[in-house]
């Protein structure tokens, strides 16, 4: 799911507008054509604001005042904006010159251009000076479940456009990989990406079971493999914690006799605290069903196991600062919030997860 976010065009404005939409499912508008250089050529915005103030001045000899034109230059720069647009825009019979009906019609469309205009100059002078106007961000399902509303809050006040993408470790990876997200939460993000990246959070990979099939935690693995019947649980999709479990399955020398195949981390997770198989995961994949880990036993998988670690990247230098308050949010929330609140449930989950011990930058 995308979400898309806009604010009112100021550093903290309230939102205006909120969109979601299922990726490659929003409806698109038929383009328009595009003006020739020469029509585009002729509508400049300085006769567009000589315009305007000759309309809030009520003279053209008020005008050239505030200004600081001769009034025959105000005269004539109408006259030719006039001469461009087809239309008479003043009725010069009257006197003062009054607005024609086509005028008043004109004034409100060059007010609202003269107003993108100033904002394009103003979003021009922002690249010059290496400000972030809009954001890409990207978190993984895992990490969304749990911090995209606290991530979300610190960085949308910092940008004028904000939109937020979710999904599958793979699918945010590679998206992140071409470009299309500035920001990401994810794990294991390549070390030829990892140039602007902060260390969030460590975790090892466990087997998790049905208290029915094993009611004690750490069991030795090669005892707890020969009391599991029940299925192995893993994720339709091929995704990273699918691929990762396959491995060490492998490395086990396990190979399940029957299997069930899931859409996601949460519906995984879910089947196994309701009896229905058995799974490996890293234990922040339980954040989901925390309110059931009563029903669950953990175990090592020993040196077979693979450690998962956490990181906030950005994809170039602008986006730098971003990264980091997200960073900032991320290990600040994680170690007194998300991890107690986790290990409350479940203690035994604390031998396989930690805070990353690698201090963040001060800006």
């Amino acid at each position: 799911m995308k979400k898309e976010l806009r604010t009112d065009g100021k550093r903290g404005g309230a939102p205006i507008a909120v969109e979601a939409r299922e990726q490659g499912q929003a409806a698109k508008a038929p383009a328009r054509p595009i003006r020739s250089y020469g029509d585009l050529r002729a509508l400049q915005p300085a006769h567009l604001a000589v315009f305007s103030q000759a309309v809030r001045a009520g003279t053209f000899s008020e005008t050239a005042k505030v200004l600081g034109l001769t009034q025959s230059a105000v005269s004539q720069t109408i006259e030719r904006l006039e001469a461009q647009l087809g239309l008479t825009l003043f009725d010069r019979t009257s006197r003062p010159a009054e607005l024609t009906s086509q005028g008043r019609e004109v004034f409100k469309l060059a007010v609202g251009l003269l107003e993108e205009a100033e904002r394009f100059l103003e979003a021009v002078e922002g690249l010059r000076a290496g400000e972030v106007r809009s954001l890409r961000f990207g978190i993984t399902e895992v990490a969304g479940s749990y911090a995209s509303a606290a991530l979300e809050a610190a960085l949308i006040p910092r940008v004028d456009a904000f939109e937020a993408s979710g999904g599958l470790i793979p699918k945010v990876l590679d998206d992140f990989g071409k470009g299309r997200l500035d920001v990401v939460v994810a794990p294991d993000i390549p070390a030829d990406r990892r140039l602007i990246a902060f260390e969030l959070m460590c975790e090892d990979y466990l087997i998790v079971c049905p208290k029915a099939a094993a009611a004690k935690d750490f069991l030795p693995v090669e005892v707890l493999l020969e009391r599991l019947r029940l299925p192995f649980v893993s994720y339709r999709h091929e995704s990273l914690d699918w691929c990762r479990s396959q491995g060490m399955l492998r490395m086990l020398g396990v190979a399940p006799h029957d299997a069930i195949s899931l859409e996601n981390t949460q519906a995984v997770a879910s089947a196994v605290s309701a009896g229905f198989g058995w799974t490996i995961l890293p234990p922040t994949s339980l954040w989901c069903v925390r309110h059931a880990l009563d029903r669950v036993s953990v175990h090592s998988i020993g040196a077979v196991s693979i450690e998962k670690t956490l990181w906030a990247a950005a994809g170039a230098q602008r986006f730098r600062a971003l990264a980091l308050e997200a960073a900032r949010v991320f290990r600040t929330r994680f170690e007194t919030d998300w991890l107690p609140e986790l290990l409350a449930r479940k203690p035994e989950l604390g031998r396989f997860v930690r805070a990353s011990a690698l201090p963040l930058p001060a800006a």
